[in-house]
């Protein structure tokens, strides 16, 4: 039987992506190419677990073998199922400033074509259909998830201060989290994962053709686009976010034993 004996559970728009494209360089790591969300889709855990395992079968013979769907931590009506199929699984978490992560996921929603530009995105940052605001609730998030499993097989980093900071001390962390060779030089850890270049009109155009056509015009807008356009919300909507997620990261803080400088409300986003 192939199965994980890792998962990369999230958070959404925090870093997971550079994570994963760093650990595959690995030799004596192997993790699914895409994400294979298969505890949070219905369609696919349907097919049963003998679909999920052949997401493994080439990294049978590796040390660490897993997985990265950052939508797992967010379901947190799936932690049970997860523990079920993978109750000995290392898990690992990266968490960003849940305001930057909020911003970061209205970006994502604008540039996939789900929201159209030059709408009221003070207000559509806080709509509860677009789920941006609850998926910064990572103290919530992390008790459900530690009903489950062992907080000791649960790795967090925390994007500003481990990958920002020290990117290569980050993924020698997680070689010796994971009992893989830590010495193995990654390379080109500073390089930035997501690089986006998409105009208001390739957008607009995204927005209102059909779903499946939406890559190409992202694709081909990406290559002409010659001035960006960037989703921008008001201070006072910051300084919003900021207060409504300072007692949770409160919480989070004392529960992980750490207190994070980085996600601190600055100066300049208070409103005299």
């Amino acid at each position: 039987m192939s199965l994980p004996n890792f998962l990369i559970i999230g958070a959404q728009k925090a870093g997971t992506t550079w994570l994963g494209r760093n650990l595959q360089q690995h030799p004596q790591i192997f993790l699914a190419g895409s994400e294979v969300h298969f505890f949070d889709r219905e369609k696919n855990f349907n097919q049963g677990i003998h679909w999920y395992e052949k997401h493994f079968v080439e990294g049978e013979n590796s040390i660490a073998i897993g997985e990265k769907t950052p939508e797992y931590i967010y379901q947190t009506n799936k932690h049970e199922i997860i523990q079920k199929y993978l109750p000995n699984i290392k898990s690992i978490l990266v968490l960003k400033n849940p305001v930057t992560r909020a911003l970061s996921h209205l970006n994502h929603l604008v540039r996939q074509g789900f929201v159209p530009p030059s709408k009221d995105y003070d207000k559509i940052i806080f709509d509860p259909k677009t789920t941006i605001l609850d998926r910064g609730f990572y103290y919530q998030q992390l008790m459900s998830y530690f009903k489950y499993f062992n907080p000791e097989k649960v790795l967090i980093l925390i994007n500003e201060e481990d990958i920002e900071v020290d990117p290569n001390l980050a993924l020698e962390k997680t070689c010796n989290f994971l009992g893989v060779d830590s010495n193995f030089e990654f390379a080109n850890t500073k390089e930035r994962i997501h690089k986006h270049n998409q105009s208001q009109l390739g957008m607009s155009l995204a927005y209102y053709m059909p779903s499946f056509v939406r890559p190409s015009i992202m694709k081909i807008d990406s290559r002409l686009c010659k001035n960006p356009y960037k989703v921008s919300v008001s201070q006072k909507t910051i300084e919003r976010l900021y207060n409504t997620y300072e007692e949770e990261n409160k919480n989070l803080f004392n529960l992980i034993n750490r207190q994070v400088d980085a996600w601190s409300m600055p100066e300049n986003a208070k409103i005299a």
